[in-house]
């Protein structure tokens, strides 16, 4: 939250941003937290952002109009989103670790649960 208290975009002015349209983001953070093993998610997750963006800025280009986000909008909107992404995430793998015979299985979507919360230390908790 501190990083864009220090921002030249104020926070309500983002959030009402994140309101109003649709980024796309939440698509990556949806992917990122339900689909992919905890030390790929860790170790990609800025490569990721980084690809998004620059495919993002691409697409615009190729219909004429200027990207609309920096590189550090999106890692805020990123950060800003995650909490409520991740706890989206969890309606859906719950009920997946709570069928899982498979103990291996049951390992994987733990450690897909307990790898999102660091994020949340990194960037949310003081």
């Amino acid at each position: 939250m501190i990083s864009f208290i220090k921002s030249t975009l104020e926070p309500p002015s983002l959030l009402t941003h994140l309101l109003l349209t649709d980024t796309g983001i939440n698509d990556l953070h949806r992917l990122i937290l339900t689909c992919v093993n905890s030390s790929l998610k860790l170790r990609y997750l800025e490569s990721w952002l980084q690809l998004y963006h620059q495919h993002f800025s691409d697409a615009c280009k190729r219909f004429g109009v200027k990207c609309p986000y920096t590189m550090d909008m999106v890692r805020r909107m990123f950060i800003h989103q995650y909490p409520s992404e991740m706890l989206f995430s969890y309606i859906i793998i719950l009920p997946y670790y709570a069928r899982a015979e498979d103990e291996g299985q049951r390992t994987a979507l733990l450690g897909r649960m307990i790898s999102s919360f660091e994020y949340i230390r990194k960037y949310w908790i003081v």
